[in-house]
């Protein structure tokens, strides 16, 4: 398992002559900038069972997947490779039949994170639809993930409904077959999994990113 290189940018305080490897290290820096870890994944399968307990959705490929967060291995997993703040998005095509049909994210530590390996976080950024048979569905949801995310930790997107009977689908209201479940992940800070902001900071100027707590917070 390996994430993307950090770059680290060099010192350079006034009177410094630049060196051949300080801009090596700013390139590199505006390289990791211009291609930071984002990933999304879809569903052009469809036919998932969607039962009465939240089950994990499967994906089928990755559209894109700059850091390697996807493999066909472990198919409803995202797993952070650079480790950082995330931003999630995802949305669950529910298909035709007539349910209510609940969605959240949740995520697992791995084995870089302090809190030990397999702690489950509690569910986050919940999606909702109701539907009458016959008509499309789709439950979507996103936005900063609570949590510090270490190298080996990993998001899943769930899906319960009401009654039995549920699949995932993907086809639309136009007849088309591509608006298929996705899923996406995009690294947004590097920024220390303890940092906090001074609380002189307006809470309007404060991201969820920064101000929402370090890992041990994940109950």
């Amino acid at each position: 398992m390996t994430g993307l290189a950090i770059p680290v940018l060099p010192s350079l305080p006034a009177g410094y002559v630049v060196q051949a490897a300080d801009m090596t290290a700013l390139v590199n820096a505006a390289a990791f900038a211009l291609q930071k870890p984002i990933t999304k994944v879809i569903d052009t399968s469809g036919g998932q069972s969607i039962g009465t307990g939240f089950g994990a959705v499967t994906f089928s490929s990755a559209q894109f997947d700059i850091d390697g967060m996807w493999s066909n291995s472990t198919p409803t997993r995202l797993t952070i490779q650079t480790p950082g703040w995330y931003t999630i998005r995802y949305g669950v095509n529910v298909g035709t039949v007539g349910k209510t049909v609940v969605t959240c994210a949740a995520s697992t530590s791995g084995p870089n994170n302090p809190i030990g390996t397999g702690v489950a976080s509690a569910n986050y950024w919940g999606g909702y639809t109701d539907m009458n048979a016959g008509n499309f569905g789709w439950a979507t949801g996103g936005g900063d993930w609570p949590f510090y995310l270490y190298q080996g930790d990993y998001i899943q997107v769930f899906a319960q409904a009401d009654s039995t009977g549920g699949s995932t689908g993907i086809t639309g209201p136009t007849g088309g077959t591509t608006p298929g479940s996705y899923f996406s992940m995009e690294l947004v800070s590097m920024a220390s999994p303890g940092w906090a902001p001074s609380r002189s900071v307006p809470a309007s100027k404060v991201s969820l990113k920064s101000a929402i707590g370090t890992p041990g917070e994940w109950a």
